[in-house]
């Protein structure tokens, strides 16, 4: 019975921001007609080489790949989704030879000091809804239970359908990410669902 804990505190937090919800979802929310679908968003990155500064990940030109990206196509949510979530990781692939296809690396919490110390911001509405260091989003290494895999946030996080979602790494100056290094950000969410 923790899922129908959980599924009700989402719709609570929902209930506290539905002034920021799209019409259509804050109407079925208020009728009891929406409910809330397990869902994993996920984007997989080639970051080799990336310099100081900030290195987009995902934005309006990315695209929906089983495997590489699972945000629905140019970089937003669509369907009336509003996904919510607290809790995320990052993974690495690293010394992976060029020309790799990302879909078949298999990413772990070893990372890369150069990849630990640079942070990973997503935006949308111009506003920032996660900032991190990635040490701060990356498992327990050796480890496979959720709470040492996945990164609890301080509070709950939202993205909204139908704007767009940048998600940026921003490396430290003076560092260099190490070639052959992929990311993959994994963030167990709440999807709302009509019904």
């Amino acid at each position: 019975m923790k899922s129908l804990q959980i599924h009700l505190a989402v719709i609570q937090f929902l209930n506290l921001i539905i002034g920021h919800l799209p019409d259509q979802i804050a109407t079925a929310l208020s009728v009891n007609k929406l409910v809330l679908d397990p869902f994993d968003l996920y984007i997989a990155f080639d970051i080799s080489g990336a310099g100081a500064g900030e290195t987009t990940i995902m934005d309006t030109d990315t695209k929906k790949l089983v495997g590489v990206c699972s945000f629905d196509p140019d970089g937003q949510l669509n369907d009336n989704k509003v996904a919510v979530f607290e809790e995320a990781v990052v993974l690495c692939g690293s010394n992976v030879a060029a020309g790799v296809d990302v879909r078949t690396l298999a990413f772990t919490q070893v990372m890369p000091v150069e990849v630990a110390n640079s942070e990973i911001v997503i935006y949308q509405r111009g506003q920032e809804v996660l900032r991190s260091p990635m040490s701060q989003l990356n498992g327990k290494v050796g480890s496979s239970s959720r709470p040492d895999v996945y990164r609890e946030l301080k509070s709950p996080r939202f993205l909204v359908p139908n704007e767009d979602i940048t998600i940026k790494v921003e490396v430290p100056k003076g560092i260099t990410i190490p070639v052959g290094t992929y990311i993959k950000l994994l963030i167990p969410s709440l999807i709302t669902r009509k019904l």
